[in-house]
């Protein structure tokens, strides 16, 4: 199947059961798979007074007893002995990050609307048919909190949402916490209301554009890939250090850029791959798996991974189409 890739620092949530847990997912050159791990806490209506402090990964949390915990990857889940409520937790890095289009990935995958933030610095939040949401983004993280429309009394359980004292070097997200114990954003989680002056949220649709490949190359010899038939419709064209393969009666287009490989500082892989995604115009930056993924404010998708002679960088648009899907497997 060639490269995969995940659609960058994105938490894209599947449908849900009432008894359910919230998945967030990641897209794959194949289609939609389970990007993220994530984490729901769930709470019923009437709810028990008593709670007792739990942890779990990085996080503590009050919950009363008789609800089941679960980890994983970079989410939890808190579930509740009732069925039909559920808060759902994720933080995941994310580096050159735009909050604005993440919100609205992530509203997308269940049919969430009307984004709006409640003010500088407050993050984003909306609303889908079964749960409300927000959304934030401080330096190199990304928070996500998800409560089902049928929770009830959930403020207490949000306010004792906090890191634990074992997470270490993670001011970001303790920030981030903050943001969500805030009175504006504790009330949104709990109760779906928020202010009627919050700002409207409207990042721009992708256009699809392709990038100037010849300016994105970095002047080294790079080999020459083996020539493959491609299907009909397709022109192939080479710009530098890039292939470009384009339909040229659609906006569908791929591209393979081969860079020589770069060794990364001791105990931080990935960095010189997430520097060359920034050198490429890449935001929304996530690693994961031995692979870094990226998209382009134009809305191309990109991923990339090191192989035992170049890293290889692949950038396409749309996110799914047919004759991509085609083309690959000419190439592959």
């Amino acid at each position: 199947m060639g490269i995969q890739r995940f659609l960058p620092c994105n938490t894209w949530q599947a449908s849900v059961s009432e008894a359910g847990w919230l998945p967030f997912l990641r897209l794959r050159r194949s289609g939609a798979t389970a990007m993220l791990g994530l984490c729901c806490l769930m709470l019923t209506p009437g709810i028990s007074a008593v709670a007792a402090p739990r942890t779990v990964g990085d996080f503590s949390i009050d919950l009363p007893a008789g609800w089941k915990t679960e980890q994983e990857g970079s989410g939890l889940l808190f579930s509740s002995p009732k069925e039909g409520c559920y808060i759902t937790v994720l933080e995941k890095d994310c580096f050159n990050g735009d909050l604005d289009l993440l919100a609205k990935a992530s509203a997308n995958v269940t049919g969430g609307n009307d984004l709006r933030t409640l003010g500088e610095g407050k993050g984003v939040v909306f609303a889908d048919r079964g749960a409300r949401s927000w959304v934030g983004l401080l330096d190199n993280k990304y928070m996500e909190v998800t409560v089902a429309h049928k929770c009830s009394g959930v403020g207490p359980i949000i306010k004792s949402l906090k890191l634990s004292a074992k997470a270490s070097g993670a001011d970001a997200l303790d920030k981030l916490l903050t943001v969500v114990r805030s009175p504006e954003n504790a009330k949104w989680l709990a109760t779906g209301e928020r202010p009627d002056d919050a700002k409207v949220v409207e990042p721009p649709d992708p256009t699809g554009d392709m990038p100037n490949f010849t300016a994105l190359g970095d002047g080294s010899a790079a080999p020459v890939p083996q020539e493959k038939a491609v299907p009909a419709g397709w022109r192939t064209t080479r710009a530098g250090q890039w292939t470009i393969y384009e339909k040229t009666e659609d906006k569908v287009w791929l591209a393979v850029g081969l860079y020589p490989l770069k060794k990364d500082p001791e105990g931080q892989w990935g960095a010189s791959l997430i520097e060359l995604a920034r050198k490429l115009g890449g935001i929304n930056i996530s690693t994961g798996e031995g692979m870094v993924d990226f998209m382009t404010r134009e809305g191309a998708l990109g991923t990339m991974q090191n192989t035992d002679t170049n890293t290889v960088v692949e950038m396409y648009y749309p996110e799914e189409d047919a004759s991509l899907a085609e083309l690959r497997e000419a190439l592959h």
